[in-house]
């Protein structure tokens, strides 16, 4: 069955359930962009719409020139 979550969501989602059990922990940096775009195979635009969530969540911080991080 199809989910109805946009797919950004289920990638937001995806990292947030990730940081809420520990395997990304505070401080930590979490993996670019560009990988998640090759593991998951999906656009660059569609995790960093993700990304855009999970930060007006509160759960990661951009650093320039660094990357993400929880």
């Amino acid at each position: 069955m199809k989910s109805k979550l946009p797919l950004y969501q289920t990638i937001a989602d995806t990292i947030k359930q990730r940081i809420v059990d520990g395997e990304y922990k505070p401080g930590e940096k979490i993996p670019p962009i560009r990988h998640l775009t090759q593991v998951l195979g999906v656009n660059k635009a569609t995790v960093h719409k993700a990304f855009i969530r999970l930060k007006r969540e509160g759960l990661i911080e951009n650093r320039v020139g660094s990357g993400s991080y929880v």
